[in-house]
């Protein structure tokens, strides 16, 4: 019964890496940046090389295998930096290249130490924790996100990767990486359609693909003032400060405006050319925290900060230093 499953898990390996080349070529063809497409290019062969691994054993020299291995367990890392790239409008975080820099480290040590549990215990612990903040990156940017693609891919990924690399690296931990050949041929069939899923998304997506990196240029603002939505939206902003509220959500304003969440996101995506709805609150919260650094130079920044809808000091310097690039403090010290 083992070597029938062990023949089914082979098949499966072969169909999914088939299905990870089309992938590779769909996305490569695209007009994507380079940062985007070597990313993708190196997910591919770390994914290849997981596919191929077992049944290369004993056919190629140990330097290949050496090199697959060390390429199979970069994959969860590659996929939380590339979630970031498709998924958040904000340039890399420092953060988001430790991570990718701490797990090959660990892929290191590992190519080092193969026979050493600690080393694969570590290794396949921190494969799980960024595994899990890749998860976490995409859930926390759905309720936010105007870009229908984005939405669509961020609902794909959650599952099919929330599933298959969790289930991948928790067996291999549990089990001591001797996963009986059953358990393997099912995760093989899992990665298979869970690949197939993506292809036919991205697929879908062309032309429509260039828009998970790229900001739609907003509608001249003549144009868009023409859009009664659109001056209604701003009227509620403005006059009424709907901004100044921290805990602001895109289906509140959608019941102020008495129109469907889904024409609102398209409305702040299309005709105004915002991706992500709290970035596009946060103008107006910077631009009335910058009106008032420089007129009160006696109130506090803090004040300011919650005054105008932030929760915190440090997500309104973030915020402020995106925009002006510079702290509230070195702003007020320029122009107060």
């Amino acid at each position: 019964m083992d070597l029938a499953f062990g023949d089914i898990g082979a098949v499966m390996r072969l169909l999914a890496a088939s299905q990870v080349v089309l992938f590779a070529i769909v996305v490569l063809r695209a007009g994507l940046p380079a940062r985007t497409k070597a990313l993708v290019a190196l997910l591919a062969v770390g994914v290849l090389s997981y596919l191929f691994l077992p049944l290369a054993a004993g056919r190629v020299a140990q330097p290949v295998i050496v090199a697959a291995g060390f390429a199979s367990n970069t994959v969860p890392a590659l996929l939380f930096v590339l979630a970031w790239e498709f998924f958040e409008d904000a340039a890399p975080a420092p953060g988001v290249w430790a991570v990718l820099v701490l797990t090959i480290v660990g892929a290191v040590w590992l190519v080092a130490a193969p026979d050493n549990r600690l080393a694969l215990t570590t290794v396949q612990v921190l494969k799980l924790g960024v595994a899990a903040a890749g998860l976490w990156l995409v859930w926390r940017g759905h309720g936010v996100d105007l870009v229908d693609e984005r939405r669509r891919l961020r609902r794909l990924f959650l599952g099919g990767v929330g599933v298959l690399v969790v289930t991948v690296v928790l067996a291999e931990l549990v089990a001591q990486w001797q996963v009986p050949a059953a358990l393997e041929a099912l995760g093989m069939a899992l990665i298979f359609v869970f690949v197939v899923a993506v292809n036919v998304a991205f697929l879908t997506l062309e032309p429509g693909l260039l828009m998970l990196t790229q900001i739609a240029a907003p509608l001249p603002a003549a144009q868009a003032a023409d859009d009664p939505l659109v001056a209604e939206l701003e009227r509620l902003l403005r006059e009424e400060r709907l901004y100044a509220d921290h805990d602001l959500r895109i289906g509140q304003v959608a019941e102020r405006l008495r129109v469907p969440e889904y024409r609102l996101r398209k409305t702040i995506n299309g005709r105004l050319g915002h991706r992500n709805f709290n970035r596009y609150v946060n103008g107006y919260r910077i631009e009335e925290a910058a009106a008032r650094l420089r007129s009160d130079a006696h109130l506090p920044v803090l004040t300011i900060a919650l005054d105008v809808g932030f929760r915190s000091i440090s997500s309104f310097n973030a915020a402020f230093r995106e925009m002006h690039g510079c702290t509230p403090t070195e702003y007020r010290a320029i122009h107060g």
